[in-house]
């Protein structure tokens, strides 16, 4: 387990680390490394639940539906387009039996259903708030965006309602189809429609069950991905618009050294660290000094993180985090997230 920001700060590593070893130009390793945590969130979902596809596809195209808005995104604006998508995908159980109503009458003749529909459609109301109630937490959110915001938000839930029924289209119907086929094989003809109504509602309610645990997924992963993206991004392009500035702080405690000696996680953990300390209003000193030693003891030397916490702290006239600092740290990273705390592309240290 992992805080976004630890994360966002690790890939943000693995970024500047490829820019600067791999010559990697930099809007293709930012474009490279955003697509691939976004793949990592979507399929973080089917390595724990091995018998369905529903999860990483829905996922991936929400994911994908939303990439335009990290580089402005709001925690408020996370939470409500995390809300929405939730709530978008209760409509599943609605498209899967449309499905599985056509494959079980091509297979069970002459039978009308009753009722027609066993699902409830939902309300547009319940996904586009219409007025201000404080009992629901997506029109808390939803009210809290700005014009803007509100305008993205519609246009993200009525597209994918009207694009992920049929980007799972091929996952409904072979569903569909199967279970019609089992239904169709063990049809008892005396008492079919009793038969019939019972395991359509045994489909209906497992389906119903199904979505509500995809969509309590959806709602973590979303806020989890953007709030990490969010803060990635930021690390990534801000190190580098800043960059000549910072290694010029850095270079101001060169007393024994030089830049181009410092191997290269080194020194991109301290470009990384100046950043966070310097040109982030946010920033709370003993978190972004902590998570840069944390960053030098993991990906490189034993000797880095005494070496990383003595530079950061003589820039700013201190040697390492107070005790006031420390409880800080604790208190400023936030909840943990559901990924591996691991790192592609470097190695960790011995």
């Amino acid at each position: 387990m992992i805080s976004s920001r630890r994360l966002a700060r690790e890939w943000a590593l693995r970024i500047l680390y490829q820019i600067d070893i791999g010559k990697v130009p930099h809007d293709e390793a930012l474009a490279q490394a955003m697509n691939m945590l976004r793949m990592e969130f979507s399929q973080r979902s089917s390595r724990a639940q091995k018998d369905s596809s529903f999860e990483p596809l829905t996922l991936d195209y929400l994911t994908g539906s939303l990439s335009d808005v990290i580089p402005t995104v709001r925690p408020v604006f996370a939470k409500a387009l995390a809300i929405g998508a939730s709530r978008l995908v209760q409509e599943a159980p609605e498209w899967q039996e449309v499905r599985f109503l056509s494959a079980l009458k091509r297979r069970v003749a002459r039978l009308n259903f009753e009722p027609p529909f066993l699902s409830k459609h939902i309300l547009n109301s319940t996904i586009i708030p219409r007025t201000m109630s404080e009992e629901d937490p997506l029109s808390v959110h939803y009210f809290a965006l700005n014009e803007d915001e509100q305008k993205r938000y519609r246009h993200f839930v009525v597209s994918a309602g009207e694009e992920l029924p049929l980007a799972l289209t091929e996952e409904f119907k072979q569903l569909a189809a199967d279970v019609a086929r089992a239904v169709a094989q063990n049809n008892p003809v005396p008492f079919q429609h009793g038969y019939i109504l019972e395991q359509r509602t045994a489909f209906h309610q497992k389906e119903e069950a199904r979505w509500k645990r995809i969509g309590e997924i959806v709602e973590k992963q979303i806020v989890d991905w953007l709030r990490t993206a969010s803060f990635l991004r930021q690390l990534v392009v801000g190190t580098l618009e800043n960059v000549k500035a910072i290694d010029k702080t850095i270079a101001s405690q060169s007393a024994g050294w030089k830049l181009d000696r410092l191997v290269s996680v080194d020194h991109n953990i301290l470009r990384l660290g100046c950043f966070e300390l310097f040109y982030l209003p946010d920033r709370v000193i003993g978190v972004s000094i902590n998570e840069a030693v944390e960053l030098a003891k993991k990906y490189s030397t034993a000797e880095s993180g005494g070496f990383v916490n003595g530079v950061l702290g003589a820039l700013l006239g201190k040697s390492e985090p107070s005790v006031s600092d420390v409880k800080e740290i604790l208190e400023a990273e936030e909840e943990a997230i559901d990924l591996p705390d691991e790192l592609i592309g470097l190695e960790e240290s011995e």
